[in-house]
Protein backbone atom coordinates (compact mmCIF):
# COMPACT_ATOMS: atom_id res chain seq x y z
CA UNK A 1 0.00 0.00 0.00
CA UNK A 2 2.75 2.48 0.95
CA UNK A 3 4.76 1.55 -2.13
CA UNK A 4 1.83 2.18 -4.40
CA UNK A 5 1.24 5.63 -2.92
CA UNK A 6 4.88 6.67 -3.38
CA UNK A 7 5.02 5.05 -6.81
CA UNK A 8 2.05 7.14 -7.95
CA UNK A 9 3.57 10.25 -6.38
CA UNK A 10 6.82 9.56 -8.22
CA UNK A 11 4.97 9.51 -11.53
CA UNK A 12 3.38 12.87 -10.73
CA UNK A 13 6.54 14.60 -9.52
CA UNK A 14 8.73 13.29 -12.34
CA UNK A 15 6.16 14.22 -14.98
CA UNK A 16 5.67 17.63 -13.43
CA UNK A 17 9.39 18.37 -13.43
CA UNK A 18 9.64 17.59 -17.13
CA UNK A 19 6.66 19.78 -17.98
CA UNK A 20 7.89 22.65 -15.80
CA UNK A 21 11.31 22.52 -17.44
CA UNK A 22 9.65 22.66 -20.85
CA UNK A 23 7.84 25.80 -19.71
CA UNK A 24 11.11 27.26 -18.44
CA UNK A 25 12.71 26.79 -21.85
CA UNK A 26 9.94 28.87 -23.39
CA UNK A 27 10.10 31.66 -20.84
CA UNK A 28 10.30 35.31 -21.86
CA UNK A 29 12.71 36.58 -19.24
CA UNK A 30 15.60 35.39 -17.11
CA UNK A 31 13.52 35.88 -13.97
CA UNK A 32 10.70 33.73 -15.34
CA UNK A 33 13.21 31.07 -16.44
CA UNK A 34 14.79 30.94 -12.99
CA UNK A 35 11.40 30.67 -11.30
CA UNK A 36 10.19 27.83 -13.51
CA UNK A 37 13.53 26.02 -13.43
CA UNK A 38 13.55 26.20 -9.62
CA UNK A 39 10.08 24.64 -9.52
CA UNK A 40 11.38 21.88 -11.77
CA UNK A 41 14.35 21.34 -9.46
CA UNK A 42 12.03 21.03 -6.44
CA UNK A 43 10.01 18.37 -8.26
CA UNK A 44 13.20 16.48 -9.13
CA UNK A 45 14.28 16.56 -5.49
CA UNK A 46 10.88 15.20 -4.51
CA UNK A 47 11.30 12.43 -7.10
CA UNK A 48 14.69 11.55 -5.62
CA UNK A 49 13.18 11.23 -2.13
CA UNK A 50 10.38 9.06 -3.52
CA UNK A 51 12.94 6.78 -5.18
CA UNK A 52 14.81 6.40 -1.89
CA UNK A 53 11.58 5.53 -0.08
CA UNK A 54 10.57 3.05 -2.77
CA UNK A 55 13.95 1.33 -2.58
CA UNK A 56 13.46 0.86 1.17
CA UNK A 57 10.02 -0.72 0.81
CA UNK A 58 11.22 -3.01 -2.03
CA UNK A 59 8.71 -1.57 -4.47
CA UNK A 60 8.67 -3.39 -7.81
CA UNK A 61 10.43 -6.54 -6.57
Amino acid sequence: MTGQYYGNQLLRSAGSSALNFGEAQGSNSNRDYINKASISLKELKESRVNLKILSKVDYGK
